[in-house]
């Protein structure tokens, strides 16, 4: 995992200016997200596990969780009266119980996403209001040390083509993994970002405040105000004095951009 994590902003929002004025990191809800299949796979089982004993007993270790004062027998009995009302194996119920999970994830999850990439020409144009922003990038460690009670987890975001495979039983442990794997899984169309995401399992729509000392650079967008800069380098230099600063150019000969030190 790279040292320095990347955040690209448009100074010309209010709320994405805090962090650099506030200090704030904030987690936006899964929903809140462009990607539509992101953070909200729906559930896709093995064909081979859907059998008529693994359907049964799912079914009744469900009903157990929703209705544990239920004695055994009522609880196969309900279970044997939906197995004959409904083709599971079809995988459609699996599919139409998940909007229920995913309502569940938006009302207690919130996601902040970085990148390891800097100089991303397609990221400055979606996220840094069409190089007229900025990009910061934050100390990884002091990230990793949020993770040290367990409530904020720092992950790469892998890609593939195809959702992740939800096993038909899982423990405590399992059940957490495969809900990571969930919200960091997404399509091969977003490899490019090159992204890494803090998962907030206290609150979505929320801030973290960070102290001075997660500011590691300041990249100005190629086409920001120079009246942005002015102010963007007045709180670096009273806020964040060790940062390192960087202006953007446009290279001679590649479509790429060329980071320049700055004072």
């Amino acid at each position: 995992m790279p040292r320095v994590l990347y955040k690209y902003r448009n100074w010309e929002d209010r709320f994405q200016k805090r962090i650099l004025t506030k200090n704030e990191l904030y987690f936006a809800t899964t929903n809140q997200f462009n990607d539509p299949f992101d953070a909200s796979l729906p559930f896709s089982y093995n064909q081979e596990d859907l059998t008529d004993e693994n359907i049964f007993k799912k079914l009744v270790t469900t009903r157990e969780y929703r209705h544990p004062l239920e004695s055994q027998e009522e609880l196969e009995k309900h279970s044997r009266e939906r197995m004959r009302a409904i083709d599971f194996k079809a995988n459609d119920y699996w599919h139409s119980i998940y909007s229920d999970y995913k309502e569940n994830i938006n009302k207690k999850i919130g996601i902040c996403s970085l990148t390891a990439k800097r100089d991303n020409l397609l990221m400055w144009a979606h996220y840094a209001n069409s190089h007229k922003g900025f990009c910061v990038g934050i100390d990884k460690s002091i990230l990793s040390a949020l993770s040290a009670f367990n409530l904020i987890l720092l992950t790469p975001v892998k890609h593939s083509n195809y959702f992740p495979k939800r096993p038909m039983f899982l423990n405590d442990k399992e059940q957490n993994e495969y809900l990571i794997e969930i919200l960091s899984t997404k399509s091969k169309h977003w490899k490019y970002e090159e992204e890494y995401r803090l998962i907030n399992f206290i609150s979505p729509q929320t801030a973290i405040i960070l102290p001075n000392e997660f500011i590691k650079e300041i990249i100005f967008g190629l086409k920001i105000k120079p009246e942005s800069k002015e102010k963007i380098i007045r709180i670096r230099n009273k806020k964040f004095p060790k940062a390192k600063m960087f202006d953007t150019s446009i290279d001679s000969s590649k479509f790429k951009l060329n980071l320049i030190q700055i004072d």
